[in-house]
């Protein structure tokens, strides 16, 4: 069995977040799939010092989960579980590495669109 190797893995894991990013971003594709949120949450997560990304997160989630039909909903619903889960582990008091200022905003907003 092959070791595993921790540094080669995160580079791996690393390079299919950003190839993610860019199709997301590419002119004319809007960031309305599941893996497109998913690579955005992520980059939101590793990338914490990127407030406008947090700010903008919302609002397309949010259109991305309204005009959503059939599988696509239930994706994204479940989605939208798994990261408010990730968001609550963030703002637990006792993680100090990560503030929770930053989060709020989108945690309420992703919160009220579960009740929804």
């Amino acid at each position: 069995m092959a070791k595993h190797n921790r540094n080669q893995t995160r580079k791996l894991f690393q390079r299919e977040v950003a190839t993610a990013i860019k199709d997301v971003c590419k002119k004319g594709k809007k960031a309305v799939t599941p893996e497109g949120l998913k690579a955005r949450f992520n980059h939101l997560i590793s990338n914490q010092s990127d407030v406008d990304a947090i700010a903008n997160y919302g609002p397309a989630f949010e259109r991305a989960y309204f005009k959503a039909n059939g599988s696509t909903a239930v994706q994204l619903k479940n989605l939208l579980q798994t990261q408010l889960e990730q968001l609550e582990k963030l703002a637990n008091p006792a993680i100090k590495t990560l503030t929770t200022g930053k989060f709020k905003g989108l945690y309420n907003k992703l919160k009220k669109l579960l009740k929804a």
